[in-house]
């Protein structure tokens, strides 16, 4: 029997299965994250080889007959940082499998187009919007973090309410309900408090990018400064969007445009928002992926043997959730 290996590698965790030709997922492993961006090299070793071993330890028969590997990773995207994870990779499989080592937005695509070229917006604590066309054309717009991008994302929506807060404090915005949500949150009662208590934690970022769901439950109150905020945000994906099929694809073929992380958990707003404003754009077609990104890995490592993506694959990997 000919197995694959999926592997999902984000910035806080790292999730892995082995499955069959057919789609069918045999075991599945998670641990913490594989980012050579953020881990000294021994830790991200000590990962690597932990991910392996425990796939390996879970499924020993279906292990040894492992025929290929489908690795997605966030931090990969220079030659030198692939080259060092491929490295830990040689060094921990010892035994001769073939594999690809491409970027996580790979995985986030194939989750929604089941191997085939299109665009992927992802929205999660980051954003990045990367498509892919036919001809193996390749686009990506931000994806540069927290301090230089990541437009329309959970850190985004989260810095612009702070920001809508203290403007309220200082008589430059007009009243919003977010101050009193945002202050019970942190559990102080102004916002200069709110903003100390941020900057003295380890990772600020963290601190902000849930903050998002507070703009979305402004947001369905109708108050006025979350609506500009989501509204923004919207307007600010779908130019990324539109600019990336424009730059890829021909206005006679139908774009798959898929909508992965979280801040589109909601999917009456933003996916709603975005959907409506790319309404005009006939060649566009709007869809949130009904697997997790590992499968889209799975689906990688398949095609890259060779193997269809026909009906029994998709339905083998659906049905396992």
């Amino acid at each position: 029997m000919e197995y694959v290996i999926g592997l999902d590698g984000g910035g806080t965790k790292t999730v892995a299965v082995i499955a069959d030709k057919t789609g069918k997922i045999i075991t599945e492993a998670t641990i913490g994250t594989t980012n050579p961006n953020t881990l000294h090299q021994k830790e991200l070793t000590a990962n690597i080889k932990r991910m392996f071993n425990l796939l390996k330890e879970q499924a020993p028969k279906a292990f040894r007959q492992v025929t290929y590997i489908y690795a997605g990773m966030s931090g990969v995207g220079t030659s030198k940082q692939k080259q060092l994870v491929s490295s830990i990779f040689k060094e921990t499989l010892k035994i001769s499998v073939p594999f690809e080592i491409v970027s996580d937005t790979m995985n986030a695509l194939f989750s929604g187009t089941y191997g085939k070229p299109g665009i992927v917006q992802i929205a999660g604590t980051g954003s990045i919007t990367y498509g892919i066309n036919a001809k193996g054309l390749e686009l990506r717009l931000g994806g540069w973090g927290y301090l230089f991008g990541d437009e329309g994302s959970g850190y985004d929506l989260g810095r612009r309410a702070i920001v809508s807060v203290l403007e309220l404090e200082e008589r430059r915005n007009e009243k919003t309900v977010l101050k009193d949500l945002l202050l019970s949150h942190f559990k102080v009662k102004t916002g200069r408090e709110m903003i100390e208590k941020i900057y003295k934690s380890n990772v600020p970022k963290k601190e902000i990018a849930p903050l998002s769901i507070y703009v979305f439950k402004a947001y369905k109150n109708k108050d006025r400064v979350a609506l500009k905020i989501v509204h923004d945000v919207a307007e600010q994906l779908t130019f990324n969007v539109m600019t990336v099929n424009k730059e890829l694809f021909s206005p006679q073929e139908v774009t798959p445009v898929i909508l992965a992380g979280g801040v589109f958990s909601e999917k009456d707003i933003l996916p709603l928002l975005i959907k409506k404003k790319l309404e005009n754009n006939n060649n566009i077609s709007i869809c949130l992926p009904e697997i997790p990104p590992v499968y889209g890995s799975v689906i990688g490592a398949l095609k890259n043997r060779g193997i269809t993506i026909n009906e029994e694959v998709l339905k083998n990997i659906k049905t396992i959730k």
